[in-house]
């Protein structure tokens, strides 16, 4: 898992965090899930920085009050499910969107 410090340290660098949870999903649905989060991070690319870095980071929360979260500097997205297109457009309006968004 990642600390917490180093998720919003990424935050400040114009990172876009997913956050989900799987609780109460069978283990297939979870994975499934993972599969499909895993897909809109692989459409949303290259964050186009240095070393071709994605800025994208997916992270597992249990205790979530919704199936799939997304945080960038300043920004929220809460989805009681995955809406892959919200998902994707979110990144594309906020990555790289923070007070240091061009480092790597």
């Amino acid at each position: 898992p990642v600390a917490d410090e180093n998720l919003v340290h990424n935050l400040e660098h114009g990172y876009v965090v997913i956050w989900y949870n799987c609780s109460g999903l069978e283990s297939s649905a979870c994975d499934d899930l993972q599969q499909r989060i895993q897909g809109v991070m692989d459409r949303a690319g290259s964050a186009g920085v240095l070393g071709g870095s994605s800025k994208l980071i997916a992270v597992t929360r249990p205790t979530l009050d919704v199936q799939v979260a997304a945080t960038s500097w300043g920004r929220m997205l809460k989805q009681p499910a995955l809406d892959e297109r919200e998902l994707l457009a979110f990144i594309k309006d906020f990555r790289n969107k923070a007070p240091e968004g061009t480092a790597s």
